[in-house]
């Protein structure tokens, strides 16, 4: 699958609650190795990562590549939206 192939794509956590679309993918320089998703997260969904204060959507992530649990036409994580606040950074 190529890069460009992941842009748009919805992203579901566990249980599908949709976290949002990928926008881009994050490659190690030194390994090639693809590390992190860059995903622009729904407004709800950043509520429940982030807490109540977080209360503007569109705000892109990185999602360590670690979570996702099977690519097809969504991205489906392997965690509920809840537990995913260890696996993301806000950029």
């Amino acid at each position: 699958m190529r890069g460009k192939e992941f842009s748009e794509k919805q992203v579901f956590a566990q249980g599908m609650s949709l976290i949002g679309k990928a926008k881009d993918i994050e490659v190690n320089p030194s390994s090639f190795a693809v590390t992190d998703l860059i995903v622009e997260v729904e407004k709800e969904a950043a509520r429940k990562i982030f807490g109540e204060k977080f209360l503007f959507g569109g705000a892109h992530v990185r999602l360590l590549v670690s979570t996702i649990d099977k690519i097809g036409d969504i991205v489906s994580l392997k965690f509920p939206v809840d537990q995913l606040k260890d696996y993301v950074v806000k950029l």
